[in-house]
């Protein structure tokens, strides 16, 4: 996987049964973290060792990816919020979009920034050609970016990250 993080790690999916091997046709896992890990903790022995603070947390149905017929036979921009979470910024989404399209994807000022996976297609961002499971991850300091398709229809996953609660902020 490609990526450009900063104050976000992404893991998965993990394959950890035979539901899983359905992967190639949507996600089935997927987990983002605010910050990086510093190393394994095993429980319950280091749990004085993890930090306190608020979480968020939300687990969709699996999300399914749209065939390639499908996608190419599109005529304008699909967006679907799965779950916003107004408070924190939280948002996981679905974006569509037609071949040879430019699309302005804004990135909202109450969220760190985004991360886009490629479930199907090709995605031109950031100078970078993604393809199906690569990621980046979009600052919000921008308040837009350009989105390019090429002669494929494209299906990406949007997830808006939070701002990191100041509880988590390393104490050197």
């Amino acid at each position: 996987m490609k990526s450009i993080l900063t104050l976000c790690i992404m893991q998965g999916p993990i394959l950890a049964t035979d539901r899983s091997l359905r992967c190639e046709q949507g996600l089935d896992y997927l987990t983002l973290r605010g910050s990086r890990d510093l190393g394994a903790k095993f429980l319950p022995a280091q749990m004085e060792l993890f930090k306190k603070g608020p979480k968020h947390h939300y687990t969709s149905p699996s999300i399914e990816e749209e065939s390639q017929e499908v996608l190419d036979q599109l005529d304008h921009a699909q967006m679907n919020w799965i779950h916003q979470d107004q408070p924190s910024g939280l948002g996981v989404g679905i974006l569509k979009l037609p071949k040879n399209t430019e699309y302005q994807l804004a990135v909202l000022q109450n969220i760190a920034g985004i991360f886009l996976v490629v479930m199907r297609g090709a995605l031109i961002v950031t100078n970078q050609i993604l393809r199906k499971n690569e990621t980046v991850y979009l600052h919000q300091q921008e308040q837009s970016y350009p989105l390019q398709t090429g002669n494929q229809g494209l299906q990406i996953l949007i997830l808006q990250m939070p701002f990191k609660d100041p509880a988590y902020e390393l104490n050197l």
